[in-house]
């Protein structure tokens, strides 16, 4: 079959297709590489990948190849979206498969993503039962204490804070922001019951 693709294509379209500015390659029934151009071997595999299954070099589900969106897979620190087409031959068929780079536009993406507003609802907990044999003068220092807490934990984000009752917060803020603090496994809270316990001991 592709002994007779080839013949069919005259030497201005080989070169063509050879030449295309996008890694691509044509792979058989059992997923071998039987075909590639020059971008396949300069951008995802350096060297002959004539007869290599493209799962070794690649993770990628190639079903997902053949709808329109394709698939997006990473590679070498890159971004692929990957379509295929399906030409079937008798009892045989081969795919062509188009890699078109799309990393700066999965990198606007994530950054749009991660720069959208995100509310908190933050809540001490116990704050109620924790004040109750403290006096006056004391709890106000404490309550104090804990929105000074806050007020600093969110001058590291470029967001706000409000107080809506005597335990509760809210915060807005990125996205990002709010990744950073996950990872950070929400330690201001941490704090915050520090500081009614030391000064109920």
């Amino acid at each position: 079959y592709i002994a007779e693709m080839d013949e069919e294509i005259n030497n201005t379209e080989r070169e063509t297709i050879y030449n295309f500015p996008a890694p691509t390659i044509i792979i058989d029934d059992d997923g071998k590489i039987v075909w590639f151009n020059r971008r396949f071997t300069e951008y995802i595999y350096d060297g002959d990948p004539f007869g290599v299954e493209l799962s070794s070099i690649l993770t990628i589900d190639v079903e997902k190849t053949y709808s329109k969106k394709g698939t997006i897979i990473e590679y070498n620190d890159n971004y692929y979206r990957v379509t295929a087409t399906l030409n079937k031959k008798g009892e045989s068929s081969l795919s062509m498969l188009y890699f078109e780079d799309v990393s700066e536009y999965v990198a606007l993406e994530r950054e749009f993503n991660m720069s959208r507003p995100t509310v908190l609802l933050i809540v001490v907990d116990n704050y109620e039962d924790s004040l109750q044999n403290i006096k006056g003068s004391e709890s106000a220092r404490v309550a104090g204490e804990i929105q000074k807490l806050l007020e600093t934990f969110m001058e590291n984000t470029n967001g706000i804070i409000r107080k809506t009752d005597n335990d509760k917060f809210v915060a807005v803020m990125e996205e990002y922001q709010l990744e950073e603090i996950i990872e950070n496994k929400f330690k201001i809270l941490d704090l915050a019951r520090e500081i009614i316990i030391e000064d109920k001991t």
